[in-house]
């Protein structure tokens, strides 16, 4: 698969990505300390799996913690997060106007930036069933090395134009915001979470989507493109060249048809 085709496979996942990235920029908000990091951390998890499952490729919970550069998360307190976010939905339900200009939009643009890396290593990279722990942490550097070529804040900056245009249009966030990040935080019904995003077609996912792929094509598509170019070359100084997943080639179970 050449950079360009590796490139426009990325297109695939971007709706399910763009959910879950709006959805970590909500609990970004979360009045409880540690709580709304400890629900982002969760719902990177829970993504990166959703995104492996969909390339065929095995990915354990502890090496996606890895990858997000995270330790172990207790049930306990997941328990917790899932408990306080569902109470909180209510809370919050009137103020989904004001919520569009709220969203921590750092949050989203780290979501993003990791979801779309990843992904990328699996169309582009990865070899084999299965991302092992070892494996993950490897992962995890180059990417590392990869954003910070590129810089958050240039992600960041596109959400916010994006949901910009969406305060302007006066739309809200959907209700349908909260079943997810229970959905996601309990990583047993993800598929609750992909079901509402597929489905969302001409809503509000399908509406911010269309928007972030409008500004991607305008200016941040040389980023993207530069992106995936610094994950290469991370990738192979990462990697020796007697490894046989340094091929630049996919030929597992990842790679797209």
């Amino acid at each position: 698969m050449t950079d360009s085709e590796a490139q426009g496979a990325l297109r695939e996942n971007r709706r399910l990505i763009i959910a879950l990235s709006v959805l970590t920029g909500a609990l970004g908000l979360v009045p409880v300390p540690l709580l709304g990091d400890l629900g982002i951390d969760l719902v990177r998890v829970a993504l990166l799996r959703r995104l492996a499952r969909r390339r065929k490729v095995e990915l354990s919970r502890h090496a996606a913690l890895v990858l997000c550069g995270v330790q172990q998360v207790s049930v306990g307190r997941l328990a917790i997060s899932t408990a306080l976010i569902v109470a909180m939905r209510y809370a919050w339900r009137r103020l989904t106007r004001t919520l569009l200009v709220l969203l921590r939009f750092d949050d989203m643009g780290r979501t993003f930036l990791l979801a779309t890396i990843f992904d990328y290593y699996c169309v582009r990279h990865h070899r084999g069933a299965e991302i092992s722990v070892e494996r993950a942490e490897v992962v995890r550097r180059a990417i590392a090395a990869a954003s910070s070529g590129v810089r958050d804040h240039v992600f960041s900056a596109l959400f916010q134009r994006v949901f910009g245009d969406l305060v302007r249009a006066g739309m809200f966030l959907p209700r349908t915001l909260w079943t997810m990040a229970t959905s996601a935080l309990r990583d047993e019904k993800a598929e609750e979470v992909e079901r509402v995003v597929e489905e969302d077609l001409e809503g509000f996912f399908g509406r911010v989507t269309r928007l972030v792929e409008q500004e991607l094509s305008a200016a941040g598509q040389d980023v993207l493109s530069s992106l995936c170019g610094g994950f290469d070359a991370a990738w192979a100084r990462e990697t020796p060249a007697d490894d046989p997943e340094a091929a630049q080639t996919n030929t597992g179970p990842g790679a797209s048809e």
